[in-house]
């Protein structure tokens, strides 16, 4: 998700479905982020929400985290939600729809040989 931080991470986990996983990889908007009161409550039908978090900034190399984001897909656990998919070579036209904007999902860019 393009620049997705700040509030919108907070509008995201509100949105979340019960078991629903965010999945938050690093710190795009540099907005603070400030959960209202009750946000993490489980009512309403809202119980069993999480957030995982990952950042790569002096810490451990990602490769734990992301084999357990890339078995949770595996799995089915999560849902990536990609809306544009293409070719490596198409990586300018991935680039330009994440920053305009114009993506309701991820951007999956495919490494052919």
């Amino acid at each position: 998700m393009p620049r997705v931080g700040g509030p919108q991470l907070v509008r995201a986990f509100d949105r979340l479905a019960p078991h629903g996983t965010l999945v938050v990889v690093g710190d795009v908007t540099m907005q603070p982020v400030q959960f209202p009161p009750g946000a993490f409550l489980g009512n309403d039908g809202r119980h069993g929400r999480s957030i995982v978090t990952f950042h790569l900034q002096d810490g451990p190399l990602p490769g734990p985290d992301l084999t357990w984001l890339a078995d949770r897909l595996a799995a089915r656990d999560l849902t990536p939600h990609i809306s544009w998919r293409g070719s490596w070579n198409q990586a300018d036209e991935a680039v330009a729809a994440v920053l305009g904007r114009s993506l309701r999902g991820k951007a999956v860019l495919d490494i052919t040989p």
